[in-house]
C-alpha cells in the first residue's frame, strides 16, 4: 500500500470518527423525512437527487453472466463467483436460516455485476423508485445496502455485533463468541453470510466467503493467475475483473492485465461486457466503505472481506484501487466492505465409495509397455517398463483388429504380451503389479492359464491389500510421473457402494458411446446433468442410449467429472474376445478359492461387483486415489 493511499485512508478514518460524534447524524431509513439541518451538516453524504426518476439507471435487460470455475488451492479446489454482490433489505420479508429459524429481511444478490448500493450521490441500485443508500443502514430499512461489518450474518455468533445493519466502531463488537482468534469457519461458520442465510431463492449453505488462503491463491498461485485480473471500467462503473482458470481474450475483446494498469486501461461498453461476462469473467465494482454511519472511497476503492481473522482488531480483506490490488490484514473488523460469495462446485471428480469415503479416478485405464524405459517401485527398486494412464478416458488397446491405440504409428495388441513387446496393453491377469508376491504369475505380461497361479504369497484368501498391497498395479508402481503409492484398486465393497448405495446411485450410471467407443458412464457424487445434453441413467441400458460426440465428451460431459470405462474385453492366455461388447475392471478383493472380484457391464446387463472370475483372465484396470 502507497504512502499516499495511506494517508488517505487515516484522513477518512479521522473525517468519519468526527462525524460519528455527532449524534445528529444518525439518519433516518427514509430520504424524504431529512430535516434541512441534517442535509446541511454534511451535503456531501447528504445530498439526494432532486429528481429520483431523471436518475434512475435503464431498466435492466437480466445478467449474461455465465459461471465458470475459479481454482482456490493447490488441491484442485474450485468455485464459481456467485453472479454479483450481495445485497440486503431489513424491511423485506423474511428468510429460512441454516438453524431452521426464520430471521427479518431479505438477501439478494445484486442483479448485475457492475451493480453497488454507494451512497446518496454514488451508485446505481434503486428500489420502490428510490435510490439505495448503504448511509441509510437501519434494522427497519427498506432498501438495499451492500457494505457489511465483519461476520454480520444474523446468526449469534456470541459477537455483541452480529446482524448486517451493525454500526458499532468497537472492533471485539465483532468477535465470534467473544474471542479474537476466531474465523468465520468451523464452530463459527454460520457467522458467514452465504452459509446462514438463504438468498434469493438459494437455500442456506449454497454459498459462502473465500477464506484468506483461498483469495491469495486464486489471487497470486492458480496457473496463469497474474494474466487473469486487472483494473477495469464497466458501463461507466469501475472495479476490477478476474477471470476464470484458463480463460483468453474473445475476438474483438483486448484485455491488458495487471494489478495497476488504472480504471481506464481496459473500458466497455456494455454490449462489449455482454460478451466477456458471457465467458465466466467476474467483476467485483469499487464500493467503497461505510464507518458507522457514513461512507466513503465510493468508486475510487473496493474492499471484500475473508472468512479469516487475523488480529484482534483485524480480518483479512482483498483490495484494490487504481494503482494496486493486494491481500491485506488491517481491515477493523467494524468497517463495512462489499461481500462476493463463492459456490463450491461440487467435487466433479470425486465418488463416494463408502461411507465418508471418497476417491477420484485416475484419467484413463492403466496401460503397460515393457519395453519402454524402466520406472520406481514402492519397495525402491527399479522395474522394467514403463505404466501409464490412457491419453483418453475412451481409449482401449483391443487387439490387432479393434482398439485405438497406437505406438511408433503401430496398433497396440493385448494379444500377444511379452517381457520384450514394444506397445501398450491394458488387459491383466489379477495382481499382475510386478512384484514378486509369492505368486507364480505376478508380471504385467504374465499369461499362464492356471488361475491359482495368480495367488499372492500362493494362498487362495489373500486380498491386493495389507501385507499384499504391492500386488496391486497402483500401490506398487510409479505411474507416469505419479510415484509409487499415489493410486490403488477398488475392493469389492468399494466398487459396491460406488455402483449400488451411494446417494442417488441409480441415477450416476448408465451404458454410453462416447466417441464411437461403447463403455459405461459413472458420475460423479451430486452431478446433475450440465446444459446441452441428455442422459438417460440406468444399469440395463443399450450402449446407443446414450450416444456423445467427440465435442460432447470434451466440452460438456468430462468438465462435469464424468467417468467413462471403455469395453475394452478380455483376454485369455493370448486370446481376446469379447471387445467393445463387455467391460471388466478388477476389484484387489479375492472372491472364491480361485476366483477374484470385478466390475462388470454389457449392453444390457450389469454388476456393480460380479461373484468372481479367474485371475489368469486379463482385465482392464482403473485406478482410484484417496482424497479428503
Amino acid at each position: 500500500m502507497t504512502n499516499r493511499t495511506l494517508v488517505i485512508i487515516l484522513l477518512l478514518t479521522l473525517i468519519f470518527c468526527s462525524l460519528a460524534a455527532q449524534d445528529e447524524l444518525i439518519l433516518p431509513y427514509d430520504a424524504t423525512s431529512l430535516t434541512d439541518e441534517q442535509r446541511a451538516m454534511n451535503p456531501t453524504y447528504l445530498a439526494y437527487p432532486t429528481s429520483i426518476a431523471d436518475q434512475m439507471p435503464l431498466q435492466n435487460c437480466g445478467s449474461n453472466y455465465t459461471p465458470m470455475p475459479f481454482t482456490i488451492n493447490a488441491d484442485g479446489d474450485q468455485v464459481y463467483f456467485s453472479p454479483g454482490n450481495l445485497q440486503y433489505n431489513a424491511a423485506r420479508g423474511a428468510h429460512l436460516c441454516a438453524d431452521g429459524t426464520t430471521q427479518p429481511g431479505t438477501w439478494r444478490f445484486a442483479e448485475h455485476q457492475y451493480d453497488y448500493v454507494g451512497d446518496a450521490t454514488n451508485g446505481n441500485v434503486y428500489w420502490n423508485g428510490v435510490k439505495c443508500d448503504n448511509s441509510l443502514i437501519s434494522a427497519t430499512y427498506d432498501g438495499w445496502i451492500d457494505l457489511f461489518s465483519w461476520g454480520t450474518s444474523g446468526w449469534n455468533s456470541g459477537a455483541n455485533a452480529y446482524q448486517p445493519w451493525a454500526t458499532s466502531s468497537t472492533e471485539s463488537d465483532y468477535y465470534p463468541s467473544g474471542a479474537a482468534s476466531n474465523s468465520l469457519t468451523g464452530a463459527y461458520a454460520n457467522a458467514d453470510w452465504g452459509i446462514y442465510n438463504q438468498i434469493g431463492s438459494d437455500p442456506a449453505g449454497t454459498w459462502r466467503t473465500l477464506t484468506y488462503d483461498e483469495w491469495y491463491y486464486l489471487f497470486n498461485t492458480r496457473e496463469n493467475a497474474a494474466n487473469l485480473r486487472g483494473q477495469a471500467t464497466i458501463n461507466g462503473v469501475i472495479g476490477f475483473l478476474l477471470m476464470p482458470d484458463g480463460w483468453t481474450a474473445s475476438s474483438g475483446i483486448s484485455f491488458k492485465q495487471g494489478t495497476d494498469v488504472g480504471f481506464s486501461t481496459n473500458s466497455y461498453t456494455l454490449t462489449q461486457w455482454e460478451a466477456i461476462e458471457a465467458s465466466g469473467v467476474v467483476f467485483i465494482p469499487a464500493s467503497g466503505m461505510r464507518l458507522g454511519y457514513n461512507m466513503g472511497l465510493v468508486q475510487l476503492y473496493g474492499y471484500y472481506w475473508s472468512t479469516t481473522a487475523y488480529t484482534d482488531m483485524f480480518a483479512w480483506y482483498f483490495y484494490f484501487n487504481s494503482d494496486e490490488a493486494k491481500l491485506y490484514g488491517y481491515g477493523a473488523r467494524y468497517s463495512c466492505f462489499s461481500v462476493r460469495l463463492v459456490q463450491d462446485i461440487k467435487r466433479h471428480n470425486r465418488f463416494s465409495v463408502a461411507e465418508n469415503r471418497q476417491v477420484k479416478f485416475s484419467p484413463g485405464n492403466l496401460q503397460y509397455n515393457a519395453a519402454l524405459g524402466s520406472h520406481l517401485c514402492a519397495d525402491g527398486t527399479t522395474q522394467p517398463g514403463t505404466w501409464r494412464f490412457a491419453e483418453h478416458q475412451y481409449d482401449y488397446v483391443g487387439d490387432f483388429r479393434q482398439g485405438n491405440v497406437y505406438w511408433n504409428e503401430e496398433k497396440c495388441n493385448n494379444y500377444s504380451p511379452s517381457e520384450t513387446y514394444d506397445g501398450w496393453i491394458d488387459l491383466f491377469g489379477w495382481g499382475t503389479s510386478g512384484w514378486d508376491s509369492g505368486a507364480n504369475a505376478y508380471q504385467p505380461w504374465s499369461t499362464s492359464d492356471n488361475g491359482i497361479d495368480y495367488y499372492p504369497g500362493g494362498d487362495k484368501s489373500n486380498n491386493l491389500t495389507g501385507t499384499y498391497a504391492n500386488a496391486d498395479w497402483g500401490v506398487y508402481n510409479q505411474i507416469g510421473s505419479d510415484p509409487a503409492g499415489t493410486w490403488r484398486t477398488l475392493t469389492c465393497e468399494e466398487w459396491t457402494y460406488l455402483f449400488d448405495t451411494r446417494d442417488n446411485a441409480a441415477n450416476l450410471r448408465g451404458q454410453a458411446i462416447v466417441n464411437g467407443v461403447n463403455g459405461f458412464l459413472l458420475m460423479p457424487d451430486g452431478w446433475e446433468v450440465p446444459l446441452g445434453i441428455s442422459f438417460t441413467a440406468g444399469n440395463k441400458l443399450n450402449f446407443e442410449d446414450n450416444v456423445y460426440s467427440l465435442a460432447e465428451w470434451e466440452d460438456i460431459l468430462k468438465p462435469s467429472g464424468a467417468v467413462f470405462l471403455p469395453a475394452g474385453g478380455q483376454r485369455s492366455g493370448s486370446t481376446v474376445l469379447d471387445i467393445q461388447t463387455c467391460g471388466r475392471y478388477w476389484s484387489s478383493s479375492q472372491a472364491t478359492n480361485l476366483t477374484a472380484y470385478f466390475g462388470f457391464y454389457a449392453s444390457r446387463s450389469y454388476a456393480g461387483c460380479s461373484g468372481g472370475w479367474y485371475g489368469n483372465f486379463g482385465f482392464n484396470v482403473r485406478l482410484v486415489q484417496d482424497v479428503e
